[in-house]
């Protein structure tokens, strides 16, 4: 049998009653995502297994603005690996690394929307002086993907 369930994660409490959790680019997106991802792994049962994907920002270039102050906070992949034990999960992850440079701040804000990214936890920022700005931003992320099974 499959059963889906749609759900906001930080809300959801029954993760032991699933066999395979998935997540594309979306958990990152948590109000706390340690507490959430320490929520899941402690729930699971045995055999089940979890699969997500997730953005971190390793490098960018200053916004005109905190960047702090205009997108969200992403997850640091090391401290999520340290968090699992590895008696008890089987843990396989790959990361892909990957650099652009956009002709503007506005554009690489753009960029995050086109790809469902420019929604934000954050109290909303007024944007519109970013227009004026035309200076090459250059940003480096990675998408870590993680794999894990409960033994």
């Amino acid at each position: 049998d499959v059963i889906l369930h749609h759900s906001d994660f930080d809300n959801f409490k029954k993760f032991q009653d699933y066999d395979f959790i998935t997540s594309n680019m979306s958990l990152h997106w948590s109000c706390d995502f340690f507490n959430l991802m320490c929520r899941i792994v402690n729930s699971v049962k045995s055999g089940s297994i979890i699969l997500i994907s997730y953005p971190s920002f390793i490098e960018m270039d200053d916004l005109s603005q905190k960047k702090n102050d205009l997108i969200n906070d992403f997850p640091d992949s090391n401290v999520l690996i340290k968090l699992i034990d590895k008696e008890k999960f089987v843990l396989k992850e790959k990361e892909m690394i990957f650099t652009e440079t956009f002709d503007s701040e506005l554009e690489f804000l753009k960029s995050l929307k086109i790809i469902g990214a420019n929604v934000s936890n954050k109290k909303k920022k007024k944007i519109f002086y970013l227009r004026r700005n035309l200076k090459k931003i250059n940003v480096k992320y990675k998408v870590q993907i993680v794999y894990l099974r409960k033994i």
